[in-house]
């Protein structure tokens, strides 16, 4: 765990909802760039959410489609176990900090990812993938589209807390 970042005590309800995703991707080894430019959705599915991206990507002579889907469930409201389409296990997600730390060993290869929580309204999510496979950094940025998550409200009375 680290401490910074926008603290979030409920990861499923800020979530929950439509984002737009832009990605960087650096290929360390090769030594090419490309972007993913697209949006995301994290939806309701029992006490779990499912994700699922969709855009556009361009990596050296490939442009196309791309798309990735996980499932979130969740132990505790701060905290998800992100898994694979298959049902394995990617890496544990905490942000009531505002930051976690996730690692993904993928022999031979390593993936060591930074997730923060800038606002209720935007994240990001940076991994650096090392082995003798791959040598990568992907820079995510994620931007609600809806505004779904619920912030706080000034009215004459004073301040109220978030609707709950």
């Amino acid at each position: 765990m680290n401490a910074g970042g926008f603290p979030v005590p409920d990861l499923r309800r800020y979530l929950t909802g439509r984002w737009t995703v832009s990605r960087a991707i650096e290929d360390r080894a090769r030594t090419t760039t490309g972007a993913f430019e697209g949006a995301a959705m994290f939806a309701p599915d029992g006490d779990d959410l499912r994700y699922f991206e969709t855009g556009r990507l361009l990596v050296e002579a490939y442009e196309g489609e791309a798309f990735r889907a996980y499932r979130y469930v969740f132990p505790a409201p701060a905290r998800a176990l992100v898994m694979f389409e298959d049902g394995s296990a990617f890496h544990d997600l905490d942000l009531s900090n505002g930051t976690w730390d996730a690692t993904h060993a993928c022999a031979p290869d390593v993936y060591e990812g930074r997730y923060t929580a800038a606002s209720a309204d935007a994240w990001q999510v940076v991994w650096r993938v090392r082995g003798p496979r791959k040598d990568l950094m992907l820079e995510t940025a994620y931007k609600r589209l809806d505004s779904s998550f619920p912030r706080k409200r000034e009215s004459s009375a004073g301040p109220l807390l978030p609707r709950g």
